[in-house]
């Protein structure tokens, strides 16, 4: 146990994170200026402002793109672009309030874009639930509420305070959903809406929240997986997992997606689908609901009968769909939203090896012992935590550091440097292409394959940070998004923070904050 804690402490310091990452003395976080978080880079252009923000700080450096491709910055003056952030901010009620009375009650409780509880909070949550209007109820019923439609309720207030908001004349109108679950493997809960204000369809499907859905993720090897009928006679039902020309997904996702398709068409909202051709089916979710989505949409996608199918997705994880499948999402135009270095999207089997190996090599180069990298902690706890010790914690750190041998910097350090000098393999292979332990996919004996994100990815990433809560809290309150690769996205970042930016009422803060961000440089 304490090898593994060690190993990752190394990896948190490689991708400055952790207690043994200083702070970096140019750090911005008490400048509320966006242009002064960029001024310490030399940037000194307001319109360079619309580039990928670059502030010194552990959430800063845990969003810097370590893939090959380049980010290009969102543009209200591009349509695409407005329709994405629009669907983005739009869509992303349904994606969280298909999570029911549980998930709102939290969110009522903490402070907005925070996970920080307020005083009261929790009594103003139950007030805003027992209170509530009633609503009317869904065309074809709802399965599996709680008492008194808690679940079915707090949906739809979630959904038409977003509209309300937005200034849409009509609300949505519920038609179905279900909040059964039949275990792994099968339809997590969903709903459908009429959406006549967009005049559309949106099927929302909920991620992860109890243990079968734990199970269903877990499901993760590949899946052959043809719904658009590229696949030829002789490859139909064989597993073929080609990085160019594969056709395969995630299995648990692929099953779920299979099962939810069934209940849809059980329901007969499949036949409405079919009769109301003019109107777009818009799938959307969050987490393992996005890709269960996606899915979907590529099934439906790939029928005739429907004219044209949509997908939107919030933190869509990162082992999804072959590179063929996620070329075609991307040419049709589907999206997925991205919160900084969330650890869902970049969870992979291969992003998995990849840490493995990294944190094995890291303990290799390293030239301190288990007790001096115990006490080297100990000394990041006083520097970061320990502000009641005011300028003393500063001394009191340097002076464990010094007697421990000095503090690491594994991030300034080429790791395929350290490695020749402590060892005489060569081996070993860079940080940014880490080598990876050959699992097998099935008994062909081919290494496992790689899966992607769906979609065009739209990245979030904070501006700036501030520091509450005695400092002991970290908030970002302006944010900007980007267009980036599904190849940046591979690198688990080893952080807590990497968790709670995969909470709904993070992300939602992200979304808004970016688009009141875009909008008022466009009006500018």
């Amino acid at each position: 146990t304490l090898r593994h804690w060690l190993r990752a402490a190394l990896v948190q310091a490689r991708q400055s994170q952790g207690l043994m990452t200083k702070p970096d003395p140019k750090s911005s976080a008490t400048d509320k200026s966006p242009l002064a978080a960029l001024a310490c880079y030399g940037e000194e252009d307001e319109e360079d402002v619309e580039s990928s923000p670059r502030i010194t700080t552990s959430t800063s450096r845990g969003c810097e793109l370590l893939g090959r491709g380049q980010s290009e910055p969102f543009s209200l003056a591009r349509p695409e672009d407005e329709k994405a952030l629009s669907d983005i901010i739009e869509l992303e009620s349904f994606a969280t309030g298909i999570y029911g009375v549980w998930l709102e009650a939290v969110g009522n409780a903490v402070y907005p874009g925070t996970t920080l509880l307020r005083p009261c909070g929790s009594c103003f949550a139950a007030k805003r639930i027992c209170c509530s209007d009633p609503s009317a109820s869904a065309h074809y019923g709802v399965e599996g509420d709680l008492c008194c439609s808690l679940n079915e309720k707090a949906l739809q207030r979630t959904v038409a305070e977003a509209y309300e908001s937005a200034a849409y004349a009509e609300e949505p109108q519920l038609l179905w959903a279900t909040w059964k679950n039949h275990g792994p493997a099968t339809a997590p809960p969903m709903a459908v809406f009429a959406d006549h204000a967009g005049e559309r369809f949106v099927v929302t499907v909920r991620g992860t929240l109890n243990l079968e859905d734990c199970m269903t993720d877990l499901c993760a090897m590949p899946a052959f997986f043809d719904p658009l009928g590229w696949a030829e006679d002789c490859e139909k039902g064989e597993q073929h997992f080609d990085l160019e020309d594969g056709l395969y997904v995630h299995r648990g996702v692929l099953d779920s997606a299979k099962d939810a398709l069934s209940r849809l068409d059980e329901v007969g909202l499949l036949q409405d689908f079919r009769d109301r051709k003019s109107w777009p089916i818009v799938f959307v979710g969050h987490s393992l609901g996005a890709g269960v989505a996606c899915v979907l949409a590529l099934m439906l996608h790939g029928d005739d009968s429907f004219q044209e199918v949509r997908f939107v997705g919030f933190e869509p994880p990162g082992g999804l769909l072959s590179k063929r499948l996620q070329q075609e999402t991307q040419r049709l135009g589907w999206v997925s939203a991205v919160c900084a270095y969330d650890w869902v999207p970049r969870l992979s089997i291969q992003g998995v090896q990849s840490l493995m190996v990294q944190a094995t090599q890291e303990l290799a180069v390293c030239k301190h012992t288990k007790l001096q990298l115990m006490f080297l902690q100990l000394a990041g706890f006083l520097r970061h935590y320990c502000h009641c010790l005011c300028c003393l914690r500063h001394a009191a750190a340097s002076f464990i550091e010094w007697c421990c041998g000095g503090s690491i910097e594994l991030a300034s350090r080429p790791l395929r440097e350290e490695l020749q000098t402590t060892s005489e393999s060569d081996e070993c292979s860079d940080v940014n292409e880490p080598t990876v332990f050959s699992f097998k996919a099935g008994a062909g004996g081919s290494s496992w394959p790689e899966l992607f994100l769906p979609g065009r990815i739209a990245y979030f990433t904070p501006l700036q940070s501030e520091m509450q809560c005695c400092c002991l809290y970290e908030h970002d309150p302006d944010w900007t998004v980007s267009w980036v690769c599904p190849e940046d996205l591979r690198h688990i970042i080893l952080s807590l923070r990497a968790i709670e930016f995969h909470f709904p009422n993070i992300f939602q803060h992200a979304f808004r904050a970016a688009g009141r961000r875009l909008k008022s440089f466009q009006m500018s």
